[in-house]
C-alpha cells in the first residue's frame, strides 16, 4: 500500500473481519500510520467503553421471539432495537459488526484482549489501544495530551471499574492523562505557588534527573524526562483551558 492511500473505515472494517484488528494494536497501527499521507490532519477519536452495557440481544441484534422489536433504520437492510430510535436515524453514520467472538469467556479478561490485543499471562503488561495510537498516530511535540482516559478504574485489573490502559513497554510518554471527575475536569493545571516558582524547582528536578541519566542511561529514564516536561508544558499552555467545562456555553453543556 503507497503512503498516498488514505485507509478507510470501509479498509478499516475489511480488516477487522479478516482477524488483523486481533493481534497486537502496535502492528496494524503501523499500516494505518504508513498508508496515511504526511499532510493529512488526523481526526480524534473518543471511545465510549460501555462497561456492563446492555446484551447485543437488547440493541443491535434482534432475534424474532425477543421481547424487544426491531426496527428499520437509514441503511437498508439493517435493523436495531425500538429502543435506539434516534440512533437508527443516524445509522448510515455507523460501521455495525455483528461477526465479532471471543475465546474469552470471563469479562476482565475478555476486556482486557479487547483494549490490548492480547491475553492475560501471568503479570506481563500489554499496551491499551489509545497508548498504541498515541505511539504510533501522536505528535510528540504536542502541548496536549495525545490520549486522554475518563472514569479509567485503578488499573488494568480492577474489576470494580472499566479497564485503563497502560502503555506498558512503550513508555510514560504514551501514558494516559486521567481523568476521574469529568466534572472537576484535570485537576492540578495551577501551580501551588507561581509559574516562575515551579519552573525553578522543575529545573532543579531536571538537573538532578539529567546527572542521574548521564550515570544510568535508559530509554525508561528518558521517557520519565520526557513525559515529566510535558507536564510542565502543558502548566504553561493557554490550550490546557480545553479542560475546563465551565468556559464551554451553556447550550454545548445541556446538549
Amino acid at each position: 500500500m503507497s503512503n498516498t492511500q488514505r485507509v478507510s473505515r470501509r479498509d478499516l472494517m475489511r480488516l477487522a473481519s479478516a482477524g488483523v484488528l486481533g493481534t497486537a494494536p502496535a502492528g496494524w497501527l503501523s499500516s494505518v500510520a504508513a498508508a496515511a499521507p504526511a499532510a493529512s490532519k488526523h481526526k480524534s477519536c473518543i471511545l465510549l467503553w460501555m462497561n456492563g452495557g446492555p446484551s447485543q440481544a437488547h440493541t443491535f441484534d434482534i432475534k424474532e421471539g425477543r421481547e424487544f422489536k426491531a426496527i428499520d433504520t437509514s441503511v437498508s437492510g439493517i435493523q436495531i432495537s425500538e429502543h435506539l430510535p434516534k440512533l437508527a436515524k443516524q445509522m448510515h453514520h455507523c460501521a455495525l459488526l455483528r461477526g465479532m467472538s471471543t475465546g474469552e469467556a470471563e469479562h476482565i479478561r475478555a476486556r482486557y484482549l479487547m483494549h490490548t490485543g492480547y491475553k492475560q499471562v501471568g503479570s506481563v503488561a500489554y499496551p491499551g489501544l489509545g497508548c498504541a495510537v498515541s505511539a504510533e498516530l501522536g505528535r510528540a511535540d504536542a502541548e496536549l495530551p495525545n490520549f486522554v482516559t475518563i472514569n479509567g478504574g485503578v488499573d488494568g485489573n480492577d474489576a470494580n471499574g472499566p479497564f485503563r490502559s497502560v502503555p506498558a513497554h512503550l513508555g510514560p510518554q504514551h501514558a494516559p492523562l486521567h481523568v476521574a471527575d469529568p466534572a472537576k475536569g484535570v485537576e492540578n493545571l495551577k501551580p501551588a505557588d507561581t509559574l516562575a516558582d515551579l519552573d525553578e524547582r522543575a529545573a532543579f528536578l531536571d538537573k538532578a534527573n539529567r546527572r542521574f541519566l548521564a550515570r544510568a542511561g535508559g530509554a525508561a529514564g528518558e521517557a520519565h524526562v520526557s513525559a515529566h516536561k510535558r507536564a510542565i508544558d502543558l502548566l504553561h499552555s493557554d490550550k490546557a483551558q480545553v479542560f475546563d467545562l465551565a468556559r464551554e456555553p451553556d447550550k454545548v453543556r445541556a446538549a
